[in-house]
């Protein structure tokens, strides 16, 4: 293995995400090479610091409306009917503007009826 192989594998060896194969060899640069040590052990200590770093607590759902505008999630969607035909409503929160679709369920397939 050379210097380079081992600087992409020393990150996931430090995660412990290295299959044995690929953990043995590294190990054994490593035997010999005093300048991939010393980045092994900075990526050791920042695996350590990471892992126990906490993500703050959010209330629960407290993502959702965050998740909704980066991606144009639905944040409401209201069905209407039996489960052979129907009405659905649904809002979408985008990085634009809210999107609303409007699809009538009949047999089970969407039948788009409006959007905004």
């Amino acid at each position: 293995m050379t210097c380079d192989e081992a600087r992409t594998h020393i990150p996931f060896y430090a995660a412990q995400t290295l299959s044995e194969d690929e953990g043995n060899a590294l190990v054994a640069h490593m035997a010999g090479c005093p300048p991939c040590q010393a980045e092994l052990v900075e990526a050791l200590k920042l695996a350590h610091v990471l892992r126990r770093a906490r993500a703050p607590r959010l209330p629960p759902g407290a993502w959702l409306p965050v998740a909704a505008r980066t991606v144009g999630l639905p944040v409401l969607a209201l069905n209407v009917g039996p489960a052979l035909g129907g009405v659905q409503i649904e809002v979408q929160a985008s990085p634009g503007r809210p999107r609303i679709t409007g699809n009538l369920a009949v047999l089970g397939q969407k039948i788009p009826i409006m959007g905004i």
